[in-house]
């Protein structure tokens, strides 16, 4: 079975766990044993490379930066447990030191194990050249305005111009990407209907698309089995890309399974998909969203990032005056205005993307 996992997959691989990549590790066998064929194009490997230390920096933020006091004041000094939490603080500090630095040496070795997978996963297989014919056409698809990619961006147009070539006719393809270029407007669970009738015409044969590698696996006949963590970035995937009120109802009622057990990023980029899907944003007061939105935000306003709250706060005040006051439910107005109440300049930063440890 042909197989093509986009870059955006392969990079996702550094936020999964020794567990997950375990399980993920059986791909490597499946292709030894030819059970898949992985269609490796060279740019996919070249995009991989290229933004590898921006994801890693993006893992890494919450660790580089521990919520921990440096100071405390001078009233504390005559406490036993002042003495017992600066002891505590020190070991603290040396494990956290001595758990960056071990992270910065296998980042510039390329020792994590998520790269000794990719390693492993790109030696298994030949990778596919980019050859001056593929790479005519791919120009030429971005001149003509077809799928995918755009001006100035002609990475997957070589991805997909690659495929065309080296797919024989009549065999099908396992297409995995979560990049919206590949994804129908409509129902992004779905194939670009432009490129799917392509792949049609083209190979006399289906391409069966999957936007997570977790789709992938039950019609790939693959035993691999990922974590729940894995599951939750997937269902938050789901969310931002949904552009039907049916699908988001779908993509909340997924989320809801996990209850409250997102992290602070995960946390703000699902307000903000709030904010910047309007399929998400127009069902907001709907009686699910809201029971997961309260649910999500419990006890947990401190973790709303300064730039998420001076975007969510002016939509949430709109939103608001929009409707009817006796159509919203009290206590979803006294919640509301408990967030539009707080102070952005009080809320924490949202960590810098750039730092001194190229994650």
């Amino acid at each position: 079975m042909n197989v093509f996992i986009d870059t955006s997959i392969f990079l996702s691989f550094y936020e999964c766990s020794s567990e997950d990549l375990n399980e993920l590790e059986k791909l490597v066998d499946y292709i030894i044993d030819n059970k898949i064929l992985l269609c490796l194009p060279r740019q996919v490997v070249q995009e991989f490379h290229r933004n590898r230390e921006r994801v890693i920096d993006e893992a890494m933020r919450e660790l580089r930066n521990p919520n921990i006091p440096s100071q405390f004041p001078r009233m504390c000094i005559d406490y036993l447990e002042y003495d017992m939490l600066r002891q505590k603080l020190r070991e603290y500090s040396e494990a956290h030191n001595s758990l960056m630095n071990k992270l910065r040496e296998d980042i510039i070795s390329e020792t994590l194990k998520a790269d000794l997978l990719i390693a492993k996963l790109f030696g298994s297989t030949e990778i596919i050249p980019t050859g001056e014919e593929v790479l005519r056409k791919a120009r030429r698809r971005i001149e003509l305005g077809n799928p995918p990619g755009e001006v100035g961006s002609i990475c997957d147009a070589v991805n997909w111009e690659t495929l065309l070539n080296v797919v024989p006719e009549g065999q099908d393809i396992f297409f995995v990407s979560s990049d919206r270029d590949f994804q129908s407007r409509h129902q992004p669970k779905n194939f670009h209907p432009f490129l799917d009738k392509e792949w049609t015409q083209e190979k006399n044969t289906k391409l069966k698309f999957f936007s997570t590698l977790t789709e992938a696996f039950k019609p790939l006949s693959l035993n691999v089995i990922l974590s729940e963590y894995v599951n939750k970035q997937d269902a938050i995937r789901e969310l931002s890309s949904s552009s039907r009120f049916r699908d988001t109802h779908v993509a909340i009622a997924r989320l809801a399974t996990f209850g409250s057990e997102f992290n602070r990023d995960q946390l703000n980029r699902i307000i903000r998909i709030v904010v910047s899907n309007n399929q998400v944003g127009w069902i907001f007061l709907d009686e699910d969203v809201q029971d997961f939105f309260w649910q999500l935000l419990d006890e947990r306003l401190g973790d709303i990032y300064q730039e998420t709250l001076r975007v969510f706060q002016p939509w949430l005040h709109e939103t608001l005056n929009t409707m009817d006051a006796n159509e919203i439910d009290p206590e979803v107005q006294m919640r509301c205005h408990e967030i539009l109440d707080l102070d952005p300049c009080q809320a924490p930063p949202e960590p810098p993307p750039d730092d001194d440890i190229p994650f």
